[in-house]
């Protein structure tokens, strides 16, 4: 004896158009942010430091760097350990930026990107973005 199931056009298109409508959500769910790092230092804002230190950002997502110490200081955003380092400014380098000047990137790799400041590299200015499919999320990678 067999069985056939029999389901109504009516009621498989429903189900279609429900799975349609909650993948649409979550995809409309995940939306680009804008992170923004503070380049501080100098008279009345103490050590030379990116505010915070350490992101974690999802791909996609905008990375923006704000000079934000008293003229005439001037920092960078520049990838990588060091000067030293063989792989300085591959990822980016945003230049030496005065105050109130930004720089922005969209980072599409996931990865861990260390970067520092070239003129305070000496008074250790330096700090860690992390890309991950989702804030928050560990990433195995390290560049």
């Amino acid at each position: 004896m067999s069985h056939r199931l029999e389901v109504p056009m009516g009621r498989l298109a429903l189900v279609a158009g429900l799975v349609s409508i909650i993948t649409l959500g979550f995809i409309g769910s995940v939306q680009a942010d804008t992170v923004t790092i503070e380049m501080l230092g100098g008279p009345g804002q103490g050590d030379f430091r990116f505010s915070p230190v350490e992101v974690t950002v999802k791909m996609g997502d905008t990375v923006e760097w704000i000079n934000m110490s008293p003229s005439p200081i001037m920092h960078t955003a520049t990838y990588g350990m060091g000067a030293g380092d063989p792989m300085s400014g591959f990822f980016f380098d945003s230049g030496l930026m005065a105050t109130g000047e930004t720089y922005s990137i969209t980072l599409t790799r996931m990865g861990t990107y260390h970067y520092y400041c070239i003129p305070h590299e000496f008074l250790d200015m330096r700090g860690i973005l992390t890309v991950g499919h989702f804030q928050n999320e560990a990433v195995q990678n390290e560049f």
